[in-house]
């Protein structure tokens, strides 16, 4: 049985720390309300904070987020700048 509660718990004590991976795996589970209620908005806000502390991932997730329309306006000129941005972090590191 896979222990949602815990991951959250551990993933907030990482957000705690300021770490990137845990904004990330947050705002997963709150995407797709994996352990916790679906909060897109709050999932939205993990996001932004993991990408502003360099998450590859999380430029890519809000790329998707902006080209669906999920939790965010639909803007494919934003798609085009995150994803920019998901490709330099990959190849940088």
């Amino acid at each position: 049985m896979f222990r949602f509660k815990q991951a959250k718990e551990y993933f907030e004590k990482a957000v705690d720390n300021e770490d990137p991976g845990g904004y990330y795996n947050l705002g997963v589970l709150y995407l797709k309300g994996i352990g916790v209620k679906k909060d897109v908005k709050l999932a939205c806000k993990y996001f932004i904070l993991a990408s502003n502390a360099g998450q590859p991932k999380a430029f890519y997730q809000l790329a998707k987020m902006f080209h669906t329309g999920v939790g965010l306006k639909k803007n494919l000129q934003m798609v085009g700048s995150l994803t920019f941005f998901c490709s330099c972090l990959t190849y940088l590191f």
